[in-house]
């Protein structure tokens, strides 16, 4: 709940600022809010059936109207969920597992209108125009809750998630790619796909894992992300 209510505080914050792009400019601030649809590779689950929220605010760096950078700092939840084909594949019992961590992403914004149309003139068509975006996020993991999706009451052992013993490390890289359409010049959505680079696991403890002959592969969360922005020029 506490999640919600400051994330609400911050989007009423920003909707009413007057927002308007200035030729000269160099900075701008956005809130975002989304949905993430998530999974993790190297659990053996399929599909994007784990959701949960996404949300954040940003700093752009316009370095030309055409294109900028953002950096941001925002919460995400993300996991894996089993679905009804594998619970019953794993004879009615497959855990569950949700994540939450902070994220701080950094991305290329490249913006597809033509740079004319920056000023009043054009109705600053530049700045409706739609934006492709390329970067990476660090994550650092703040909590994670695993839970039984089956017939039986208990949380089985799952090589997935408890064979050698291994904690989940805290930092992790993800790369990211994805487009935002804006609504007029002060909303937006967008969608973004992420994928871990470094996984959940130390690769250390991965490797002493195999070597104790634990049946032990790499966890790397990726998720779909559905969202709102709210931007201040």
């Amino acid at each position: 709940m506490k999640y919600r209510s400051t994330l609400f505080l911050l989007l009423f914050f920003l909707a009413n600022l007057g927002a308007q792009p200035d030729r000269n400019q160099k900075f701008a601030a956005a809130g975002y809010f989304g949905v993430n649809f998530s999974q993790i590779h190297g659990d053996s689950y399929f599909g994007y059936n784990n959701t949960g929220l996404r949300f954040g605010i940003e700093t752009q760096y316009l370095l030309d109207p055409q294109y900028f950078i953002s950096i941001g700092i925002g919460f995400t939840q993300e996991g894996a969920t089993p679905d009804n084909k594998e619970v019953k594949e794993r004879g009615d019992n497959a855990p569950k597992i949700d994540i939450n961590m902070v994220e701080i992403p950094m991305l290329f914004n490249y913006r597809l209108g033509s740079k004319q149309g920056r000023g009043k003139k054009y109705n600053y068509a530049l700045y409706r125009s739609t934006v492709l975006q390329v970067g990476v996020k660090l994550t650092r993991l703040i909590g994670y809750r695993t839970s039984n999706r089956g017939f039986f009451g208990s949380l089985i052992r799952n090589p997935e998630f408890s064979e050698g013993n291994i904690d989940f490390q805290d930092f992790d890289f993800a790369v990211i790619a994805g487009a935002t359409v804006p609504v007029g010049l002060k909303g937006a959505v967008f969608i973004q796909h992420n994928l871990s680079l470094r996984g959940l696991y130390g690769p250390k403890d991965v490797e002493i894992a195999r070597e104790n002959n634990f049946d032990v592969f790499q966890l790397r969360p990726y998720s779909l992300t559905f969202g709102g922005k709210l931007v201040l020029y």
